[in-house]
């Protein structure tokens, strides 16, 4: 197998003890599909397909559950779980692959108002997905994700997620002290940035788990501490994502 997302490349037929080693385009490892172009759209696809039938059978088996709490444990514990596993690795950034996450639960959140309040969001008048989620306070998968990668970067820096190959990786941004600098009022964005991000990345490296989740602690960096209790910068990356 490959990784690269040029169209043509050189192959190399390897063997092991005098057996040719079958070449493959994808290859699931630790319950994460990798693709030889390194985009995740086909573990997506199998994920959310899982994820559809595992909430069809809740559905169909909780027709006489009444206990909101149940339904929704059910959800988190046999649906959502599945759509959210390993998702600082394949984090999509696309929004077709963004919003085919959220429809599995956007299917549930409307289910669910129709159980519990005698008709469907989408008659006599539409509610959209985003009111029914507040109504029911339910996370938005995609914010959901998005607090997942800034507990990630806490657990790196903490030393909570023992990877030195990963630390080594970051910089940290130290910012000019000239007297000018001291002097300004609006400070820039790039003055706010925690970490140091290389300006001219290939998109490919940009989008990669660790680039992203720095990028995405950047926009938050005054909000967040990364010297908090873990819990604390839980309570507030979930307050900060919505």
């Amino acid at each position: 197998m490959t990784f690269t997302r040029r169209r043509s490349y050189i192959t190399y037929a390897y063997t092991l003890e005098n057996n040719n080693l079958q070449r493959v385009t994808n290859k699931k490892d630790l319950g994460v599909l990798f693709q030889e172009n390194l985009k995740f759209d086909q573990h997506i696809d199998i994920i959310t397909k899982s994820a559809s039938r595992n909430l069809g059978l809740i559905l169909r088996h909780s027709k006489f559950f009444f206990d909101y709490d149940t339904i929704v444990t059910l959800y988190t514990a046999l649906v959502r779980s599945k759509l959210e596993y390993a998702c600082v690795i394949w984090a999509p950034t696309s929004d077709f692959l963004i919003k085919k996450i959220e429809k599995v639960q956007a299917d549930f959140s409307r289910v669910l108002f129709l159980k519990f309040n005698g008709f469907y969001p989408k008659y006599p008048c539409a509610i959209s997905y985003n009111i029914l989620r507040e109504q029911m306070c339910i996370e938005s998968l995609l914010a959901r994700r998005n607090k997942f990668k800034l507990i990630f970067v806490h657990n790196i820096i903490n030393n909570n997620l023992t990877c030195p190959e990963l630390l080594e990786k970051i910089n940290i941004k130290i910012p000019n002290l000239s007297l000018r600098n001291r002097r300004q009022i609006d400070r820039s964005n790039s003055d706010q940035e925690y970490f140091k991000i290389p300006r001219q990345i290939k998109i490919i490296y940009a989008q990669s788990p660790l680039m992203s989740a720095l990028s995405l602690y950047n926009k938050y960096s005054l909000e967040l501490d990364l010297d908090s209790n873990l819990n604390v910068f839980k309570n507030k990356c979930t307050i900060l994502s919505e």
